[in-house]
C-alpha cells in the first residue's frame, strides 16, 4: 500500500463546476429516460 504524502489539494471553482455540470447532466437523462416510456404509453 503506497504512503501519501502532504495533504489532499483542494478542489479549484472550475472543477467544482464542471463535477456540478455532469451531476446535473446525468440526472436530466436519467429522469428524462424514466419519463419517456410513462408519455409513450399515455398516448396509446
Amino acid at each position: 500500500m503506497a504512503v501519501v504524502k502532504g495533504k489532499q489539494g483542494t478542489k479549484g471553482a472550475k472543477q467544482i463546476k464542471e463535477e456540478n455540470r455532469t451531476t446535473y447532466n446525468f440526472y436530466t437523462y436519467i429522469i428524462l429516460g424514466a419519463n419517456v416510456p410513462v408519455i409513450i404509453m399515455h398516448l396509446l
